[in-house]
């Protein structure tokens, strides 16, 4: 993780690259929009579908755990259509890979029109999904919000805490493991060894935020339970 202090990153160059590029990835978003299989397991959730009890799929989703899966059968209980809650997720996953892939160019170029294109140029050259070496790596328009989101989410909490963005980085590191378990888990351990082994550099900084970082992890834990 890449330390940088406040006085090389303005905040209102970070606070413009994230409005911004959180614009563009929305509508793009938007426009690549899919639907989602986020709304399967929330429908069970939400009762509005009903599988037998030894049913895999009915098992796999009350067993398992996700935050997203939580507040889409909300959504649908209170009369969100299945078209909306699709639409509304695709939107959020161009969004939030958008504002981390600027963030992150923003943390290395310290230009914020370079930033905002170079999120443009790695989705337009890359296509909307392409195969990493051992994962799928994908930006927008796939089915499932949950590796999708999951790893931009991720890459945006480790832009903010290496913009010095302490607070919201470490709010939505304790929400990690909510959005995704296994990858929360690691991602979280990297960053505390990242953390710890300068952190006399980020001591002062973590006290201001350590209660956000509780908050975060309380929210994890209700959703949790």
């Amino acid at each position: 993780m890449i330390s940088v202090s406040q006085g090389d990153i303005l905040p209102d160059k970070v606070n413009i690259t994230l409005l911004i590029s959180g614009l563009i990835g929305l509508c793009l978003g938007l426009l690549y929009a899919r639907y989602q299989w986020i709304v399967e397991p929330a429908q069970i959730l939400a009762g509005i579908v009903k599988y037998p009890p030894n049913n895999h799929f009915y098992i796999l989703t009350m067993k398992s755990w996700s935050t997203l899966n939580q507040l889409s059968a909300l959504l649908l209980y209170f009369g969100v259509s299945e078209n909306v809650l699709s639409f509304l997720w695709s939107g959020i996953m161009g969004m939030v890979s958008f504002m981390a892939l600027s963030v992150g160019v923003l943390i290395l170029s310290r230009r914020i029109v370079f930033s905002l294109l170079a999120g443009f140029f790695i989705f337009f050259i890359h296509g909307v999904w392409s195969q990493g070496i051992n994962y799928p790596i994908s930006l927008m328009g796939t089915e499932g919000p949950y590796t999708t989101l999951g790893l931009s989410f991720y890459f945006l909490v480790i832009c903010l805490l290496s913009a010095g963005y302490y607070k919201s980085g470490g709010l939505l590191l304790g929400l990690a493991p909510a959005i995704h378990a296994t990858q929360g888990f690691w991602y979280t351990l990297a960053i505390v060894i990242c953390i710890m082994w300068d952190f006399q550099y980020h001591k002062d900084s973590l006290k201001r935020a350590v209660w956000y970082i509780i908050l975060g992890y309380s929210i994890s834990a209700v959703s949790l339970i």
